[in-house]
């Protein structure tokens, strides 16, 4: 099956998988990130970044528009 997509009609985003975690090297905590995904279908150019949760606030804060496709 092939979907048609317009350019700028669509904006997928969700949060991918399961969580991730990276070590901060001052203190050696081990700290959880939530990876941010969002894809444009026409132009299949996509976005990622890690944010500390799933909340409200993480969430607008990775979709702020200086983050996405600049």
């Amino acid at each position: 099956m092939v979907l048609e997509h317009h350019p700028g009609d669509k904006l997928y985003i969700d949060f991918a998988g399961k969580p991730l975690s990276y070590i901060n090297r001052y203190t050696g905590e081990i700290i959880s990130v939530q990876v941010f995904v969002a894809c444009l279908p026409y132009s299949d150019y996509s976005f990622a970044m890690a944010v500390p949760s799933q909340k409200l606030e993480d969430f607008l804060y990775a979709m702020q528009e200086n983050h996405l496709w600049t």
